[in-house]
């Protein structure tokens, strides 16, 4: 059977009908100034606007918008009632600081439009490192979207007037913007730069693909408001193909033709250039195009082993264990489909996993490893979501990070984790895409668009842990606000938004400073302070945290003593309490490898041993563990 798919190639809308077409989201603010003449001012909302660009007014009762987060929780309040007329622009203001209409007046003085109608909302906030902006009619459906990177502050989001993408930063007198009266703002709010003529940038291609295989076409448009797309076959319609991306999976006799797609925008439509798909019926092997992944999943959890193949005919499957044909029934569903699924998996499930693929023309296999452990104590134990105030205009790149601890007594592969901001959503989430190893008592940082190199440089190297992992992860939405967010993580067999191994909500930051976790109470959310819990202040800019620390490090264990008794050679050193130490040696400094003598817990400040030995050279080492 073969199956359309509509993909998304960048972000592109289903089709709607009539002037709903006509609407667009122009202008986000994500991170408002908090100076004045570059003095200290308070920091007004965030805000977006948006516009018709059609000819008839349209009542948005019943609309919603929201950021990044689902439908179910998106606003509808500030919609209520509200009439947008032709080439109008309307603001939708949060109201945490700007509470009313006069005091945003007062914010952007007299070039806002007298008659510019305002409305207020009380969440969500957008991430000043990057979010989204979607809105949805009274049925449902998604009327426009637009995602945006890291803000400068005090510069809003507005569009590109040649493309329409909201790429473009506002710059006073460029296309409408001004300065704003009571702080270090540019923006155009209530204002907008007319449309953006519509145009197609990249025309599909034709292609020939044997049968039982997949091929894709792809069309690439641009202009204001946002394009909209209509796939055709011989010059009808095609169901739901309505995305820039279209796939014809499993490709017969019957799919060859003329493909070409209809974009329109709601003020005008084109017509792609009309190309022909092929379909070789001859007899192919089959080609795998997706491997199986290895996976670590806890007790009872669902795990998945997906693969995909191309071939002529269409290739049957057969899954094994260790080498024998599994058969259909709990806990195996799928055992001849390209999808296995393992339910209620338990340690003994531990094992490899093969399946084999195989049509009349040819077979292959492909392998993937199970593990099974109970559910691992992984602790966030720090975010900073908030920089240094004098990070402002700097040119550094400080971005926002959290930290993973590994609590447990067993190592855990974070390959395949996921996680996401307030979402909470495992669609929108980031994943980790190789084998990444979290010791017991280790934690990992999680950094948004930063290298390790320069995170260590802003921290100081020589304050971290030597082997300190550094994930540098990005995405829209992912970025966690500075006024209250959350973050959540799943493991790789996760299928379930609610099956988390960990989550932390926090609250409005404190500017370089971070929320911490106080290791003797088992509490996330304290300010980090200097000193206590490994908390020190950052070697550029000034802020406070401990990353790659849940305690204060442990003072290098220097030997206080080395002294001959009668029963041999006492070496004494700095400890600390509850610490534990190993104590080497060798007999020539240019061996190949320490020998160990003994490894201790220490009772106190100092912890001293006896070598018995008669060797005549000795060199002795202690490390902390």
């Amino acid at each position: 059977m073969k199956t359309f798919v509509a993909l998304a190639c960048g972000l592109t809308l289903s089709l709607l009908p009539g002037s709903r077409a006509q609407l667009a989201v122009t202008e986000v603010m994500s991170s408002a100034a908090n100076t004045l003449n570059g003095q200290p001012a308070t920091q007004n909302s965030d805000y977006w606007e948006l516009t018709n660009f059609g000819d008839t007014p349209l009542d948005l009762t019943g609309y919603k918008f929201n950021d990044d987060g689902p439908l179910i929780s998106a606003r509808t309040e500030p919609f209520q009632g509200l009439i947008i007329g032709p080439g109008e622009s309307v603001l939708f203001v949060r109201s945490d600081v700007n509470k009313d209409e006069q005091s945003v007046r007062d914010w952007w003085g007299p070039s806002l439009p007298a008659a510019a109608q305002i409305r207020f909302y009380p969440s969500p906030g957008f991430s000043s490192n990057g979010d989204m902006v979607q809105v949805w009619d009274p049925q449902d459906r998604l009327v426009d979207a637009v995602t945006y990177g890291a803000a400068v502050r005090g510069r809003s989001f507005t569009y590109d007037v040649t493309t329409g993408a909201l790429t473009s930063l506002s710059t006073n007198g460029v296309h409408g913007a001004w300065l704003a009266a009571t702080a270090d703002d540019h923006g155009s709010p209530g204002v907008n730069a007319g449309p953006v003529p519509l145009a197609i940038t990249q025309q599909p291609a034709a292609a020939t693909v044997p049968a039982g295989n997949s091929v894709t076409l792809e069309v690439a448009a641009q202009g204001l408001p946002r394009p909209r797309y209509q796939w055709r076959k011989d010059g009808v319609d095609l169901p739901d193909a309505t995305r820039a991306t279209l796939t014809i999976t499993n490709a017969q006799a019957a799919d060859a033709g003329l493909y070409s797609v209809r974009v329109h925008n709601g003020l005008a439509t084109l017509l792609s250039d009309e190309v022909r798909i092929t379909v070789d019926l001859g007899a192919t092997p089959p080609e795998l195009t997706q491997l199986p992944v290895s996976l670590w999943a806890y007790e009872g959890q669902t795990a998945t082993f997906t693969v995909a193949a191309l071939g002529n005919p269409p290739p049957a499957y057969q899954w094994q264990r260790d080498g024998v044909n599994l058969s259909e029934g709990f806990p195996y569903e799928g055992v001849q489909t390209a999808q296995l699924k393992i339910h209620n998996v338990q340690p003994g499930e531990r094992a490899t996993y093969t399946v084999r693929v195989s049509n009349v023309a040819g077979s292959t296999n492909a392998s993937a490893t199970l593990t099974v452990t109970r559910k691992p104590r992984l602790v966030i134990t720090e975010v900073l979501s908030s920089q240094a105030t004098n990070a402002d205009g700097s040119s550094l790149g400080h971005q926002d990070w959290w930290e993973l601890t590994n609590l447990d007594d067993f190592a855990v592969n974070l390959r395949g984790y996921r996680f996401d901001d307030s979402s909470a959503t495992l669609t929108a989430a980031f994943t980790v895409k190789d084998d990444l190893f979290i010791e017991p008592g280790e934690s990992v940082i999680w950094v948004e668009t930063m290298t390790a190199d320069a995170f260590r440089q802003w921290w100081g190297a020589d304050h971290l842990p030597a082997n300190l992992k550094i994930i540098t992860y990005s995405g829209p939405g992912l970025g966690l606000s500075s006024a209250g967010d959350a973050i959540n993580v799943w493991n790789a067999a996760a299928a379930d938004d609610a099956d988390k191994v960990t989550s932390e909500v926090f609250s409005t930051a404190t500017a370089g400073v971070s929320f911490g976790y106080n290791p003797d109470s088992g509490i996330f959310g304290d300010l980090s302070v200097a000193g206590v819990f490994g908390a020190f202040v950052a070697a550029e800019l000034g802020d406070i945290g401990s990353p790659g620390w849940i305690r204060n490090p442990p003072p290098r264990p220097n030997f206080v003593s080395v002294k001959p008794t009668p029963a041999g050679i006492e070496l004494t050193w700095q400890t600390v309490p509850g610490g534990r130490y190993s104590l080497a040696y060798k007999t020539a400094l240019d061996a190949a490898t320490w020998q160990t003598l003994s490894t201790q817990t220490a009772a106190g400040n100092t912890t001293s041993f006896v070598d018995a030995s008669t060797d005549p050279h000795r060199f002795y080492r202690v490390q902390a563990e």
